[in-house]
């Protein structure tokens, strides 16, 4: 059994591997004689038999599929059906449904609907199918749902319940549930041919790769380009992307784990909050999971289907807009608001088609409210400036220190430690921004020394987004000044200087070393 596709000279040459007698120069006469046995069979059973291999979404406008209705030029693949004609999944997930279809929608009305937390994992669940419809449509990335709290609140739960719109929420290696304990590489090949049912990753700490690029591998839909031995770009098609929404559950935030780069936040929603009612809430939903599961996905697309992607495209620009007005402005507001509005799409679909009775509203308010540290934090420069404050002010044996006080500068050195820039405080400057009180100034290699282990990639674009954001005093179209670093060296010193705003933490204390009155005055821009 093998694909049609590989019906060319390679693959005769495979079957000549397992015993059929055929000429390799000539499979266009292998590719006519089974045609020709395909014409027979039909003529005999009036019937082809017809299977797949990946779930979710699929462009079938150049497809001849007998009954099948496509208006769009799309059909949903689940379980059993691609579209409206039968067909049967022969796949690695395990996507049969259990139990009845009336079964998982009572159960979502008895437990769920009311509890505004597990409605919008159903909503997060279903969100995969509203993805995989639009990915062609609207420009969005795959949405990450992180559920990030301590221990018995409920995360793997929530997580179960947003994949059992789809498939069994069993954890094991064929499950819509996959563990984490995997290679990168393990990860993005689980994901591949899956263009519309969520997927779910449990206890992300047991990964041990390099987050970042997991991050944005699972968000773009595909694994990162490669070379073949002849160093020619690998071709990829469509069986190697995805388009789906991801769940992952962990006692720890996602994006601490990554590099600072404002795309991620673009890419990643934490939620951090209870996501049961107590532990006989949590039993109910997971025994509901298990007993009936796979059957509102396929009935969400079958809507859809009907209603038009123009509709689908039309709810998500509507919620897109709404979700936006309410985040706090920044770069990447609108890219934030695209993603959560795949979700909320997904519910109002889910009402009209599902009869689910969800509170779109507090649906919407919980989510702004169980990430609104994350939607905050968004403004790379803002920060990346208290990030670098801290640091500094955490470390100060790195740093030459100067307070002034009446026009006068006490200076105080710093020895057997390396040098990372000066640190001025008792200043009274006025700004744009406010009053300066203090100044943090960081060598070229201290900055770029701390940007590495404060996760930040680039150093120099970081640079110029504080200057953008009001954060640096530097000389014009420049983005530093010119200062002495050391009492004992006269040379100055480019340096990056950040303003400090609020009252400095750093003071004159008998613990420094005083320096003699004989010395030039360092503060000289």
């Amino acid at each position: 059994e093998i694909p049609r596709s590989e019906l060319d000279a390679r693959g005769i040459e495979k079957l000549n591997a397992v015993g059929f007698d055929i000429r390799t120069a000539e499979p266009a006469i292998f590719q006519a004689k089974v045609a020709a046995d395909e014409e027979e069979y039909l003529s005999r059973n009036k019937k082809i038999y017809i299977c797949h291999f990946f779930v979710g979404w699929e462009d079938v406008k150049n497809k001849d599929i007998h009954g099948l209705k496509a208006p769009d030029g799309i059909a949903y693949k689940s379980y059993n059906h691609i579209g409206n004609v039968e067909s049967e999944y022969r796949g690695v997930w395990d996507i049969k449904p259990r139990g009845i279809s009336d079964g998982q929608t009572d159960f979502i009305k008895e437990e769920v609907t009311g509890f505004i937390p597990c409605e919008v994992m159903v909503m997060v669940g279903l969100s995969a199918v509203v993805q995989g419809m639009l990915k062609t449509h609207v420009h969005t990335t795959n949405p990450i749902v992180h559920l990030v709290n301590d221990s018995s609140s409920g995360k793997t739960t929530a997580a179960m319940l947003a994949v059992s719109v789809a498939g069994v929420p069993d954890i094991h290696s064929t499950s819509l549930f996959m563990s984490c304990n995997a290679t990168y590489n393990a990860l993005i090949t689980r994901m591949v041919g899956n263009t519309g049912m969520p997927v779910a990753m449990d206890e992300l700490s047991k990964y041990k790769g390099d987050f970042s690029s997991a991050v944005y591998a699972l968000s773009d839909g595909r694994d990162k380009d490669r070379l073949n031995r002849n160093a020619e770009l690998k071709k990829t098609d469509k069986n190697h992307t995805f388009a789906t929404t991801i769940i992952s559950t962990g006692e720890c935030s996602l994006l601490d784990r990554c590099n600072n780069n404002t795309g991620l936040k673009a890419r990643v929603i934490e939620l951090n909050a209870s996501f049961t009612k107590d532990a006989a809430h949590a039993n109910r939903i997971k025994d509901g999971c298990y007993r009936n599961c796979g059957y509102l996905a396929p009935k969400l697309a079958m809507y859809a289907t009907k209603k038009g992607i123009d509709y689908v495209v039309g709810l998500h620009r509507k919620w897109s807009e709404q979700v936006s007005a309410r985040i706090p402005d920044n770069p990447i507001r609108d890219r934030i608001g695209a993603q959560i509005a795949i979700i909320m799409t997904a519910g109002e679909l889910a009402n009209a088609a599902l009869k689910l009775d969800f509170d779109l509203k507090k649906a919407l308010d919980f989510i702004l409210e169980a990430s609104g540290d994350e939607l905050k934090s968004t403004d790379m420069a803002t920060e990346a400036y208290y990030k670098f404050t801290d640091y500094a002010k955490s470390n100060p044996n790195h740093f030459t220190r100067f307070f002034h006080r009446n026009g006068e500068v006490t200076p105080c050195c710093v020895t057997g430690c390396e040098i990372w820039g000066r640190i001025d405080s008792g200043l009274n400057k006025p700004d744009d921004r406010g009053t300066v009180v203090g100044e943090i100034s960081f060598t070229e290699q201290g900055f770029a020394h701390i940007s590495k282990v404060l996760g930040y990639e680039d150093y120099k674009l970081l640079i110029k987004q504080l200057k953008n954001g009001g954060f640096l005093n530097c000389e014009k179209s420049k983005t530093y000044r010119k200062r002495k670093l050391s009492l004992r060296d006269n040379s100055m010193t480019k340096l990056f200087v950040l303003k400090e705003f609020d009252d400095s933490e750093i003071e004159a204390s008998d613990s420094f070393t005083e320096i003699d009155d004989d010395y030039d005055n360092p503060f000289e821009d």
